[in-house]
């Protein structure tokens, strides 16, 4: 029979044997009995935003932002990022940013680590093929009109049916140009006194159009591979904060039918018309 001593030592034995191969280090895998603990950085609170003038004073080019601090905490600084890149960090509750921008995020800055972000989308949304027809064409089936929802996104409509006049943004005419509703003969389809003006540069790099101005009109002659600036003015009296903006490309003109690809800001008042979040180049006009 064994004496109670060596019982107790291979006991001992045993235990110690088992817990070194629970704690043996397997490339960072969590091991069993382990506990693990995350550090909580507070975000920001109430996050909002203004439209605002650009650095050249034109309306409509910019964003003034204000949040409040995390409750319980006191951050170092705050740290404004557009699409991705950190502006310069701040230690007040406000910023600015002119660079055009799908998306804005807000963190707060410990001494180890930053918060999540809060954040707001700017990105314009994307028709990528619209078909409208001249004015000048007699079937029924092919609608001259087109208009942006809700939503953002372009739907065309037959100006036959005085129905859809009130959804009607701009029109093609006689003369295959991109007309405002309000000119329309001898009756006018609303009152919205729509504008465009010619850009330069390409579609996909256009991140905000012109500002408002004498270089729109009410009536723009649409030319193949062209680029078009849009100011939807719904109520005639200038630039307001509840006026919207786009940009048009045209991808084709055949005869009487026009081919185009439209980028909507449903922000009021901004005309940043950004789609992608990623961009290798900013132009303006």
């Amino acid at each position: 029979m064994r004496k109670p001593y060596t019982l107790a030592i291979a006991f001992i034995a045993g235990m110690a044997l088992f817990f070194t191969a629970c704690e043996e280090d397997d490339g960072g895998e969590y091991q069993p009995g382990e506990i693990t603990t995350y550090q909580e950085h507070p975000p920001v609170k109430n996050l909002t935003y203004e439209v605002v003038d650009d650095l050249e004073g034109d309306p409509g080019g910019g964003i003034y932002l204000t949040w409040d601090s995390p409750d319980g905490a006191t951050p170092e600084e705050y740290v404004v990022s557009i699409d991705g890149i950190d502006q310069t960090p701040t230690e007040v509750t406000e910023d600015y940013v002119y660079t055009p921008a799908a998306k804005i995020e807000v963190y707060a800055v410990y001494t180890d680590g930053r918060s999540t972000p809060k954040a707001l989308e700017f990105k314009a949304v994307e028709t990528e093929l619209l078909e409208v027809w001249s004015s000048k064409d007699p079937s029924p089936d092919h609608p001259s009109g087109l208009g942006f929802g809700s939503s953002g996104f372009a739907a065309s409509y037959a100006m036959s049916f005085p129905q859809n006049w009130p959804f009607i943004d701009y029109y093609v005419d006689t003369t295959v140009s991109l007309a405002s509703p309000d000119l329309r003969t001898p009756e006018p389809m609303n009152d919205e006194h729509n504008t465009s003006c010619s850009q330069t540069g390409t579609y996909e790099k256009l991140n905000v159009v012109k500002p408002c101005g004498g270089v729109y009109h009410d009536r723009t002659g649409i030319v193949k591979s062209d680029l078009y600036g849009l100011w939807l003015d719904e109520n005639d009296n200038g630039y307001t904060s509840d006026d919207h903006f786009a940009k048009a490309y045209v991808i084709d003109v055949q005869g009487l039918k026009v081919t185009l690809k439209l980028a909507y800001q449903r922000t009021p008042g901004l005309r940043w018309v950004i789609t992608e979040e990623e961009k290798v180049g900013i132009e303006e006009d």
